[in-house]
């Protein structure tokens, strides 16, 4: 594609995203979802299909979270499987497309969803198999997690490869470089700078707590002490080791799940509240030459959550808490810093080009002012101040990538209790940081039966 098609093609990206974070349709369907009415929602957003344009993993992942959240599992996993696959396919495309994006805005790439989209799939698809009684598919869709976030790790230290290899040829390469290590020490990611002035960073997510969690569950139900001792090793070592990630205490339900009495069955419930992060665009400003130019990079923002405890109460007045297992949240953020110093790099790149234009336009219309422009008379002004116009273009296609789903939950709430074998009723209910109840769900007539997995999902987006 030449350069006018992809400006082209920038300008009409740039009108869907805007359009897709204002306020109107995915508004209404926010607070539709965090009522509870997921039918409802799903609805809407059929019927608002074509904001999406042309980026089919967002449409694909928000329907996927609604269909799970209102229990249409076989569905939920056709969409999440089929937003998987078209990251696959598009993280293959976006590698090609990072040189190009070095000269507009990321938006020109096909969006790849970002990292931990593309690892709570697997999630939530071992949910959803659960829930259909395919316990082994279940397992299978945890243990990908695993191959996602090594690859991942290798995946972007590539493109940063890629990255530096095309700024070479950059005059301002030292000191681009340098923008993106401070960029990158300010947001607290792990560096690793060569004499060649390389970038290496180190990808700090190579565990999902929750996914260890829902793992050591399935193999204790299937008799594999040994392998759910090793999860629940895991994810010790993942709260000791990222404590600015769990910052929290290890739910303490966690030390009763190796060891059923004889006699007795366990009972699992699993909690999801409020909604992940969304993007915002912030602006910075460098100098390149006599030109100062801005720099568009996304930002992180948080959906606060009404939510701050979730509590169980059996219908005879037994009632026992569920802990903080994970911040989803927490998890989306550090993986989204993961990759932040190649995108300031290539912001930086980019600025530095057009910088470079628009100093060459200026200093054609100054050299035809001098020699005079008899010939084409107006040539000269017309130059001068060619590069400002390029400058103020530039400007307006510059934008940062926001794009992002709106569905997975904020965090995710675990708990465990014995039970005698039997039939139970009860209410999983959502506190306020004031001890009120916001929101409460009663599941009748529960199963709980020994030797068994007895997992219960509840869910409030409040």
């Amino acid at each position: 594609m030449n350069f006018a098609g992809k400006l082209l093609k920038c300008a009409g990206v740039l009108c869907c995203i805007l359009f897709f974070t204002s306020s109107g349709p995915f508004d209404e369907i926010d607070s539709i979802a965090r009522e509870g009415h997921y039918d409802r929602a799903i609805a809407i957003l059929d019927q608002h299909r074509q904001l999406y344009g042309n980026d089919d993993i967002l449409f694909y992942l928000d329907k996927g979270m609604l269909t799970h959240y209102a229990g249409q599992y076989s569905d939920s996993i056709r969409f999440l499987s089929e937003a998987e696959r078209a990251i696959e396919e598009a993280f293959t495309r976006s590698v090609t497309e990072e040189i190009g994006s070095m000269l507009l805005s990321d938006n020109t790439k096909t969006y790849a969803g970002e990292d931990y989209e593309n690892i709570y799939i697997n999630v939530f698809n071992a949910l959803n198999y659960y829930h259909l009684n395919r316990h082994e598919s279940a397992l299978v869709e945890v243990r990908r997690i695993s191959e996602k976030l090594r690859f991942l790790e290798a995946q972007y230290q590539f493109m940063v490869d890629r990255l530096m290899e095309a700024s070479r040829e950059i005059r301002q390469q030292e000191r681009l470089v340098a923008n993106a290590v401070q960029e990158a020490a300010r947001l607290g990611i792990v560096l690793i700078i060569d004499p060649e002035n390389t970038i290496r960073y180190i990808y700090r997510i190579d565990n999902l707590v929750l996914a260890r969690y829902l793992s050591m569950l399935f193999y204790r139900a299937n008799g594999l002490v040994d392998s759910a001792r090793i999860d629940y090793e895991s994810i010790l070592a993942q709260y000791a080791d990222l404590r600015d990630i769990y910052n929290f205490n290890i739910p303490s339900s966690l030390n009763d799940e190796l060891v059923i009495p004889a006699g007795m069955a366990r009972l699992n419930i699993l909690a999801f509240t409020g909604l992940s992060p969304l993007k915002n665009e912030t602006s910075t400003f460098i100098r390149v030459g006599n030109t100062t130019i801005r720099i568009a990079l996304p930002e992180m923002r948080n959906r606060p959550s009404e939510i701050s405890q979730v509590k169980v109460e059996f219908v005879n007045g037994d009632t026992f808490t569920l802990e903080r297992l994970e911040d989803i949240e927490a998890i989306a953020r550090e993986t989204f810093n993961g990759k932040i110093a190649a995108i300031r790099l290539k912001s930086n790149v980019r600025a530095g080009i057009r910088g470079g234009i628009g100093a060459a336009a200026r200093n054609t219309g100054a050299v035809l002012a001098e020699v005079g422009s008899a010939f084409v008379p107006g040539l000269s002004l017309i130059l001068s101040i060619s590069g400002e116009v390029a400058s103020a273009i530039a400007d307006a296609v510059e934008r940062a990538d926001i794009r992002i789903s709106r569905f997975f939950p904020r965090r995710s709430y675990v708990g465990g209790i014995n039970l005698r074998p039997g039939t139970y009723s009860f209410r999983v209910q959502y506190y306020n940081a004031s001890g009120q109840i916001i929101d409460s769900f009663f599941l009748e007539n529960v199963q709980v039966r020994a030797n068994a997995l007895n997992l219960v999902e509840s869910i409030s987006l409040k």
